[in-house]
């Protein structure tokens, strides 16, 4: 159906009398980051307040957006940003209430499962802990084998590969957000030496850490 803009900035659609409201935004990710939860997500996700009877939080959050928005006060870009984040968080999450032929599968799985999502924790948590698949499995209360196992099945990745792959991102982000040294940083992120931090990052980003900052810095 042919649309056309209005004087106050709406679109009329159509002839009818009922009006919708939309409210429009995007969430930017850095291209460069593989982490599995981005594969995870859909194409698109529409949430309607009707629909979201079961996540009141999400509505209550979705109704603040609105109310922000209009209100244009001091500080809103600051919180319409905090909140717009929230809202990317908490749909995420109803995609686990959400039947799918993927249901079972991939990293939003694993979160729900209790075992998995509590060593994917504790590597979030402490990046800097000499961690192996044996000790991982200890945390998720499972045997090495079966852990192994469930959580290729589930994250598409193994352990170790996880937790090199969570530690160059959280190095990644240490590089961009803070002004820690390389140093601190490779031992922050569970790495032993400089060199073997930086050669590792290298392999992943295509230039070392200190390369990776400047280029940051002269953006």
């Amino acid at each position: 159906m042919a649309g056309r803009a209005l004087q106050d900035g709406c679109l009329q659609v159509g002839e009818g009398p009922a009006t919708t409201s939309l409210l429009c935004g995007f969430c930017q990710f850095d291209e460069e980051l593989d982490h599995p939860i981005l594969s995870s997500l859909p194409s698109s996700l529409r949430l309607r307040l009707q629909d979201l009877g079961s996540e009141p939080w999400l509505a209550a959050t979705l109704k603040l957006i609105a109310l922000e928005a209009n209100f244009n006060g001091q500080g809103s870009n600051a919180i319409l940003n905090r909140l717009i984040e929230t809202i990317a968080i908490q749909s995420t999450r109803t995609l686990n209430a959400q039947p799918s032929e993927d249901a079972q599968t991939g990293f939003i799985a694993a979160l729900a499962d209790k075992s998995l999502a509590r060593a994917i924790t504790q590597i979030h948590r402490a990046p800097e802990q000499n961690w192996q698949v044996t000790s991982l499995a200890e945390v998720a209360g499972m045997s090495r084998a079966s852990f192994a196992r469930h959580f290729i099945r589930r994250v598409g990745k193994s352990p170790m590969e996880y937790v090199r792959d969570w530690r160059l991102m959280r190095a990644r982000s240490l590089l961009t957000d803070t002004n820690l040294s390389s140093d601190e940083i490779a031992t922050r992120c569970g790495y032993n030496s400089l060199p073997s931090f930086s050669k590792l990052f290298k392999k992943r980003f295509g230039m070392g850490p200190g390369t990776f900052r400047k280029n940051g810095e002269r953006e």
